[in-house]
């Protein structure tokens, strides 16, 4: 694990995985780890399994029914106001900060400098790693053929349980082109479950999720249902996985991003972490140049050019650790010769209710 500060100010990850401290913003003290709740004893499965599968399919069914008559509406974003905002106090890596000392004004400081933050230990590191069976059940029934699925043992009641009308919102050959992209690359939509999301909705609620997005963005959060992704990466992983979100999602969007790593990842652990660009960018680097393998990709020359004042960092990150960033953030999974580990997360795209991707399905908090 990438250590940080014990003192209650900033601390900033470098690509060598040392940790410089500044005390210069004294961030608070918010804590959100030892929940100790219910699902910790019953088993986070058993809970899930025991949910109203019909009522939590009908509630996904409103939130992403709710956008059926609403379009896009541009307004003031957080990164607008960002000249004002107190730099990071140090100005190079991914900068990072402990749970317990995290607040709305830490978040606005590091994304203005960096574009980015490592809140360690946010959730409860026990709580966070038992979804790792959660995404084995989802991805076990979206990852098979329909024989296997009638002989699995993963409920398929529960765990490939999708709103009614996502195939309206995603018509053919959508849904099955978003199904068989996320499948290829190690990972399955969460609205593939009700039950999963209903259930990571209220996690996210009762640990404080939803004031600080809200917080953020400054309007009333949403999701969606494209960019809310259950992660076990298929290896080996190619080096040309470099992207911005915004290239595919808009660049106008209000948008926060929360990677969860509901295993550890990166340094000795034997599973890919994620290989950062830790610079504040503001627009789309990558798009129409035609050195990138997708038209949304960053290739080399444009990445090249981004480089040449800043950095490539790989975190290290354990279950419980928040990475926050937003659709400009030039990101992809961590490239190297050989992983030998399976690497978990949650994937969960925030964006304003009212300034959204409406080519990711929206879908209301």
């Amino acid at each position: 694990m990438i250590p940080y500060s014990s003192l209650h100010g900033y601390a900033v990850s470098s690509d060598d995985g040392s940790v410089a401290d500044s005390q210069v913003m004294n961030t608070g003290g918010n804590e959100h780890t030892g929940t100790g709740r219910e699902d910790t004893k019953l088993g986070l499965l058993d809970s899930i399994v025991n949910r109203d599968s019909v009522e939590d399919r009908r509630r996904i069914t409103e939130r992403l029914a709710y956008f059926n008559d609403k379009a896009p509406v541009s307004g003031a974003r957080p990164l607008d106001g960002e000249n004002g905002q107190p730099p990071w106090p140090v100005s190079s890596g991914i900068p990072e900060i402990p749970g317990r000392d995290f607040n709305d004004p830490a978040l606005r400081s590091a994304m203005a400098t960096a574009g980015c933050l490592i809140v360690r230990g946010y959730f409860d590191s026990r709580e966070v790693a038992a979804y790792r069976d959660v995404i084995d059940r989802v991805m076990e029934l979206t990852d098979s053929t329909e024989e296997s699925r009638r002989h699995s043992q993963a409920n398929p009641d529960v765990f490939q349980n999708p709103p009614s009308n996502l195939t309206d919102l995603l018509p053919e050959p959508k849904l099955g082109n978003a199904r068989s992209f996320n499948r290829k690359g190690g990972s399955a939509l969460c609205v593939e479950s009700a039950g999963v999301c209903e259930h990571l909705l209220e996690f996210f609620e009762r640990t404080g999720v939803r004031e600080i997005v809200l917080n953020y963005l400054g309007e009333q959060p949403c999701l969606a249902a494209r960019k809310w992704v259950l992660r076990r990466p298929k290896t080996p992983i190619g080096p040309d996985g470099w992207h911005q979100d915004g290239a595919f999602m808009g660049a106008g969007i209000n948008s926060l991003n929360m990677w969860i790593p509901v295993s550890r990842c990166g340094g000795d652990s034997g599973a890919p972490s994620m290989d950062v660009v830790s610079k504040r960018l503001r627009h789309i680097v990558g798009a129409d140049t035609g050195d990138g393998i997708f038209e949304w990709s960053v290739g080399e020359k444009s990445l090249a050019g981004v480089l040449a004042d800043a950095d490539i960092v790989t975190p290290q990150f354990e279950p419980g650790d928040v990475f926050f960033f937003d659709h400009f953030l030039i990101h992809r999974t961590q490239h190297a010769d050989q992983f030998t580990a399976p690497r978990y997360a949650i994937e969960t795209w925030f964006f304003g209710e009212k300034n959204f991707p409406a080519n990711q399905v929206p879908l209301r908090w």
